[in-house]
């Protein structure tokens, strides 16, 4: 099957999924796709950096703003009870240096949300930073879906998460 199908097969199973590709390429390929699709499906991970002269709530909005043309107040007004539910109400005002590596996760998740994804891919994290953005998601409303996205030589690392697997093919 080519990976471009897959987008909707995976909408169609569980809102947690860990998403198991042949290898490191396969796994590439599939969020490349979703970056190309410019759906409503948002990656959280190094793809896409927060820029170091922005303050992290400008960073969450940027895209939002750009897409809209709107101000940073009306970008951030939709995001004021995530952020209340996430407990990063003091890191709003900060810069990414500031931030250890789960919280920018979950500003990563916030930046998500603002773009308007109702998914989240998060390609071969490390299985703390899962945890947390699945626990973080359960807090959330509407929670987006979560796929988790790895190598079958990575897949037993997120065995703990007892999340249903999808397995790609070849």
């Amino acid at each position: 099957m080519a990976i471009h199908n897959y987008h909707s097969l995976l909408l169609d199973r569980h809102p947690r999924l860990l998403v198991v590709g042949h290898n490191e390429d396969q796994i590439s390929e599939l969020v490349s796709m979703f970056v190309q699709s410019q759906s409503h499906i948002g990656i959280i991970g190094d793809e896409f950096p927060f820029l170091a002269n922005l303050s992290i709530l400008e960073n969450i909005v940027l895209g939002a703003m750009y897409r809209q043309n709107i101000p940073l107040e009306k970008a951030s007004k939709p995001l004021e009870e995530p952020i209340r539910a996430l407990g990063l109400e003091r890191w709003m005002e900060q810069r990414k240096e500031k931030l250890d590596q789960q919280t920018m996760g979950l500003c990563q998740l916030l930046r998500c949300i603002a773009c308007g994804n109702s998914v989240v891919v998060l390609p071969s994290p490390m299985v703390a930073m899962a945890d947390t953005i699945i626990q973080a998601t359960a807090l959330l409303s509407p929670a987006p879906v979560v796929w988790i996205a790895c190598s079958v030589n990575n897949a037993s690392a997120y065995d703990n998460l007892g999340l249903p697997t999808f397995h790609l093919e070849s």
